[in-house]
């Protein structure tokens, strides 16, 4: 899996990235705002962080300790379509720390913690109406190695269309976790020595799944502020998905999409846990247990068009293991590291090319991808949660012709 580590691959990208900002700095001065564009839909998106503690000893950190874990809230507003001007603001786009943390075993510079300072993200920092709805729940699980930080752009544009986007951080996995106290916890050495070996990776995936099931009993428990009140699922078997107001207790339902090793997290935990509806996998291999198993429940798959393909296993399991209703997408001109923001970071910083070469972001536009992926799971989700008809998902669509269709199949048909 070492290949599909965010370490190992976008580490050279955020290189380059660092030291054209270096030399920028150098030559102006000081560098200007970038606000990277992420809220395609129409509402407002408030930004927090919360810390999930469990009573799970932590199997990746290096002393003996309970595991604790981030979880970052992208909350939109359904209540109004605009943010007022006081609570307006331009937030970073990641804490030094993790940037830092990719680049401190290459890079010996003063500006390595300020890597993408110039970068920001649009916040709206005003209070949450204890009557304000919520949305419908949508958990993401990051890369191998990966944060949620990456993925801004694909977050902020579910959750300004309606979607309360819960992003997981796994510690001692991830680059570098900070939490509220200060502490940062670091890609350990442990995790490091299980990712050499198939077994190991599959243990990996084994806490992921954990980390979901602790994060999913939190806001169950209503730990997790603004998420609403929820009746323990085992004794409500609705189906429905949850969209209602904050003083309200319904069943937790969800739905969950990831990349690279987060989706293959996505598909296991919907196959496992009642609570998760549906899942999409971006570009991800399959880990145990789903790798040996059978998917019931919806399933989107959108693969790179990378070659040789990072999910080289798709076919087989597509074919012989989903047996729920299911659909696969390839967007053209597009590779494993195109689904993060490096593309409209590349872009908005005019260093595509030479300073972030294709091999990381692909040809393809990277506002027509981003649109693409928003459109594409928006309207899964969308058919998951009311059976509105998924016109893109069930053929080649005349809209998105740069979309390669591989199959489609309703429950129980077949490939």
């Amino acid at each position: 899996m070492k290949f599909h580590s965010i370490l190992s691959i976008a580490v050279p990208a955020l290189f380059r990235l660092a030291c054209a900002a270096e030399s920028a700095t150098t030559t102006s001065g000081s560098q200007s705002n970038a606000v990277l564009t992420a809220q395609l839909g129409p509402y407002p998106v408030s930004i927090y962080s919360h810390e999930v503690k469990t009573l799970r000893p932590d199997p990746l950190a290096p002393t003996a300790q309970l595991r604790r874990l981030m979880i970052t809230v992208y909350r939109p507003f359904l209540d109004n379509f605009s943010c007022p001007l006081e609570h307006q603001s331009q937030i970073p786009y990641a804490p030094p720390a993790v940037t830092a943390a990719l680049l401190s075993t290459l890079l010996s510079s003063p500006n390595s913690s300020s890597i993408l300072s110039s970068v920001k993200l649009v916040n709206c920092s005003r209070p949450v109406p204890p009557s304000s709805p919520s949305g419908p729940l949508l958990l993401f699980s990051p890369g191998y190695g990966g944060t949620h930080d990456g993925y801004a752009s694909m977050l902020q544009a579910a959750a300004s269309s309606g979607y309360t986007v819960v992003a997981i951080d796994h510690t001692y996995e991830a680059a570098a976790v900070v939490f509220p106290d200060g502490f940062v916890a670091y890609y350990s050495n442990i995790t490091d020595a299980y990712d050499s070996s198939t077994s190991g990776q599959n243990f990996l995936q084994a806490v992921r799944i954990a980390d979901t099931v602790s994060v999913l009993d939190a806001i169950e428990r209503g730990d997790v502020p603004g998420l609403g009140r929820y009746s323990n699922s085992s004794h409500n078997p609705s189906t429905g998905c949850n969209s209602t107001s904050s003083s309200s207790f319904m069943p937790l339902r969800a739905l969950m999409y990831g990349h690279s090793f987060g989706g293959s997290t996505a598909v296991n935990v919907a196959a496992s846990d009642a609570r998760i509806l549906a899942a999409a996998n971006i570009d991800g291999l399959y880990y145990k247990p789903v790798a040996n198993g059978t998917v019931h429940k919806p399933l989107l798959m959108i693969q790179s068009a990378s070659l040789p393909p990072v999910a080289a296993g798709w076919p087989a399991f597509y074919s012989t293991q989903v047996r729920g209703w299911k659909t696969w997408v390839r967007p053209n001109n597009t590779v494993h590291y195109g689904y993060t923001d490096l593309p409209l970071l590349a872009d908005l910083l005019g260093l595509r090319g030479a300073v972030i070469p294709e091999e990381l972001v692909g040809t393809v536009d990277s506002r027509r991808l981003q649109e693409t992926v928003w459109r594409y799971t928006l309207q899964f989700f969308a058919y998951v949660l009311t059976g509105a008809t998924p016109d893109l998902l069930d053929g080649p669509s005349a809209e998105f012709p740069d979309v390669e269709f591989i199959g489609h199949a309703e429950a129980g048909a077949g490939q």
